[in-house]
């Protein structure tokens, strides 16, 4: 017998959002769990992406800059499970999850090493770049606005 049913639209939606308040419970103890329900909130009322910024702020609030490397991982694959629970169908979503693994992958090597905030900071931004632009291309050749190979 089943108490709780939901729809296996909401399924990737409920993981993300448990990961995601079991990080921030890690980070910030009891008031990471109040903004996980403030995230679920968010999510319910709002489309994802709000969801995700009012996330990062409260943990830019809550943690501030003592957030450590490995809270920082966890707490993205929380975010990260959200945004890919968002996307139209499954290999959309395992898209989603393989860039934003790279992402996460790549930030965890560079602020592993010494390297500078800015170089960090830089590459990521080409990193997202050359993404972003790699998405764009994607979906002009889905919706026929492009001629040739993708």
């Amino acid at each position: 017998m089943r108490i709780v049913s939901i729809g296996r639209e909401y399924a990737g939606s409920v993981l993300g959002l448990a990961v995601l308040t079991v990080a921030l419970a890690y980070v910030a103890g009891p008031l990471g769990v109040a903004a996980g329900g403030v995230v679920a909130v968010t999510l319910g009322a709002l489309p994802t992406p709000y969801a995700v910024a009012i996330g990062h702020l409260a943990v830019a609030f809550l943690v501030g800059p003592d957030l450590s490397l490995e809270s920082l991982v966890a707490v993205e694959a929380g975010f990260g499970l959200l945004v890919a629970s968002d996307a139209p169908t499954v290999r959309d979503g395992a898209a989603a999850l393989c860039g934003f693994a790279l992402l996460l992958a790549l930030t965890q090597g560079l602020l592993a090493t010494d390297t500078e905030l800015w170089l960090a900071a830089f590459v990521l931004v080409v990193a997202v770049s050359f993404l972003s632009y790699g998405l764009h291309r994607v979906e002009r050749f889905k919706l026929g606005l492009a001629g040739g190979e993708p």
